[in-house]
């Protein structure tokens, strides 16, 4: 049974070229019969790209007045700006990003993280365990413009305990360039 692309509205029109020509960048040949069409690929880590994503080791951690979160498993870090040893994203490429983190509050802590950028606040987040002796879960995600060099990190504004695991969830913290 053939099908009928032409039929269809919205599908991709197909470019037949000889097998002379040679496919534009971002395209690569794909043989068909006895011609050739172009078919698009994706560029999977393009230079400067800025992505990461870490997470807290399953643990319980006491937090202080700025405490400096250290993200200590690499989840993905394209480019490898995130230090493992200080918690800080240190950024590639200027550009806008966007910044998202997420803590979780033992029973009996409350738990308010910042997003940082060269110690500035970018975005707060509460997490209200305290309460009811339940966990409590918090994100933030923020959209901002950032400059190569700069430092971002989460830190604690206040004292508490953030807890870590695969049952409750992991505190993590990711980011990437949009533009």
């Amino acid at each position: 049974m053939s099908s009928d692309h032409a039929s269809k509205p919205n599908w991709p029109q197909k470019e037949t070229l000889r097998r002379t020509n040679v496919a534009t960048s971002g395209q690569k040949l794909v043989e068909d019969g006895e011609d050739y069409h172009t078919s698009r690929i994706a560029r999977v880590t393009p230079n400067g790209a800025g992505a990461f994503s870490v997470s807290l080791s399953a643990r319980d951690m006491t937090l202080h007045s700025k405490l400096v979160i250290v993200f200590d498993e690499v989840l993905l870090d394209i480019d490898g700006n995130y230090h493992t040893g200080d918690g800080v994203y240190r950024v590639p490429v200027s550009g806008v990003y966007v910044f998202t983190w997420c803590m979780t509050g033992t029973t009996t802590d409350n738990v308010v993280t910042e997003l940082t950028v060269n110690g500035s606040p970018r975005g707060t987040i509460f997490s209200d365990a305290e309460t009811g002796h339940t966990w409590d879960t918090s994100t933030g995600v923020i959209v901002t413009s950032v400059i190569e060099g700069d430092h971002v990190f989460i830190r604690s504004k206040s004292e508490g305990m953030i807890h870590s695991s695969g049952i409750y969830g992991k505190a993590m913290f990711s980011g990437w360039r949009l533009t």
